[in-house]
């Protein structure tokens, strides 16, 4: 009799753990969908900004000899070069986990003052928002990034094309000034003061100005 009953039992207990997983495998299906279907994905627009120099066009790296596929990134805390797919080490004075060229200022909250500019010239405010935003922008060091350009030439003097890329918030008065100290040799290949570097001119040699890097392309995650 007791064994009958915990024969019962047993069964019973058996029945109770074959659980019915139909509904919930159903629900699963359901959900599938819709999870991608709220997945955002992220694309790259890609904008060829290139001048018409009469230094030369865009020039393929010789037979054996690795591209030199310049990227600078551009981001609140400063300026990442990446060549040959690495990304290059931190200059001195620079934290030694990036980026390559960290901001001049680092007392200046960048991304606040983007924020705030935006907000300006949303509010019509035009004027207000570009002092602001020269104040951010006064923070980067393109002295550093100029230099570390121009030691890239120097050991690819072929090579033409370098691509700008930076957050979808970052001000396109950052990438064009950048794009800027891209495009030119200036008197000299290094300067030590920010004062020398913004009033240096462009180097001419036999009447043309010699370009430094004269095939800049633009790339912002959208």
């Amino acid at each position: 009799m007791a064994q009958r009953q915990h024969n019962k039992r047993r069964r019973e207990q058996e029945q109770s753990s074959n659980l019915d997983l139909a509904p919930f495998m159903n629900m699963v299906v359901i959900l599938i969908p819709m999870l991608l279907l709220s997945v955002i994905f992220v694309s790259a627009g890609v904008i060829n900004v290139s001048t018409d120099l009469a230094t030369g066009t865009h020039s393929a790296p010789n037979d054996g000899e690795e591209a030199l596929e310049l990227t600078v990134a551009l981001s609140n805390a400063g300026f990442e070069v990446m060549a040959a797919k690495e990304r290059l080490p931190a200059v001195d004075g620079c934290p030694a986990e990036g980026p390559t060229i960290c901001l001049a200022d680092t007392s200046v909250d960048v991304a606040g003052k983007f924020d705030e500019a935006k907000r300006l010239y949303d509010a019509g405010k035009p004027d207000a928002a570009k002092s602001v935003l020269d104040g951010a922008m006064q923070a980067y060091d393109f002295r550093g990034l100029y230099n570390q350009l121009a030691q890239l030439k120097k050991a690819h003097p072929e090579e033409t094309r370098v691509v700008f890329t930076g957050e979808p918030d970052m001000p396109y008065a950052m990438l064009i000034r950048a794009m800027d100290v891209a495009r030119f040799k200036l008197e000299k290949d290094n300067y030590r003061e920010s004062t020398q570097f913004w009033a240096a001119n462009e180097r001419v040699q036999t009447g043309k100005t010699r370009a430094l890097f004269s095939d800049p392309v633009l790339a912002i995650a959208q």
